[in-house]
């Protein structure tokens, strides 16, 4: 095994193979002189800076953490498994007129009825749009909120979501 290194710093770039007998010196030299403060990390891209203003919180801050999921009725039960037996491609033509927040709920719902435990991430939905060759929505942070603020969509945790009962009513809608 080869190891390959390259070290870059203002003015100074190297690369260089090295055979497997340097792993542990340099593991030594960077647990030795691993710098842990940020504070430290000086004006490059992974330097902190700090201000005095407050960060800005995006869309999906406002929407309120839900300490279980929600339990399915027998209605939404049945929706989730006939959603199961269908493709990204199929879901994606029966919501080509929809809206963002609209197509998210129904994506949400295929991730969830193959997966039935599964929480969603706004970088799933992207995945799969990704992969289809379709356009990811410009803003998926608002979509995500619109969606909630609909009632279709529980957030369990930061940045992920599942679907409620409601939600699974509107993607049965593009199902018919």
């Amino acid at each position: 095994m080869n190891i390959r290194l390259h070290i870059q710093s203002p003015g100074f770039h190297l690369n260089a193979v090295l055979n497997s007998d340097a792993l542990p010196k340099l593991i030594e030299l960077v647990q030795t002189h691993r710098i842990t403060d940020p504070a430290l990390l000086g004006k490059g891209r992974l330097a902190r800076t700090e201000t005095d203003q407050p960060r800005k919180e995006g869309p999906l801050a406002g929407i309120t953490l839900e300490e279980n999921p929600p339990v399915l009725t027998e209605s939404a039960k049945s929706i989730r498994d006939r959603l199961a037996g269908l493709t990204t491609e199929q879901i994606l033509a029966a919501t080509q007129n929809a809206t963002f927040p609209e197509k998210i709920t129904a994506l949400t719902g295929l991730i969830q009825a193959k997966d039935q435990t599964q929480t969603v991430r706004p970088r799933d939905i992207k995945a799969l749009l990704v992969r289809a060759r379709q356009e990811p929505p410009a803003n998926p942070g608002r979509d995500f909120k619109l969606a909630w603020d609909q009632g279709w969509l529980a957030r369990l945790q930061p940045r992920e979501f599942v679907l409620t009962n409601p939600g699974w009513e509107k993607v049965a809608t593009f199902m018919a």
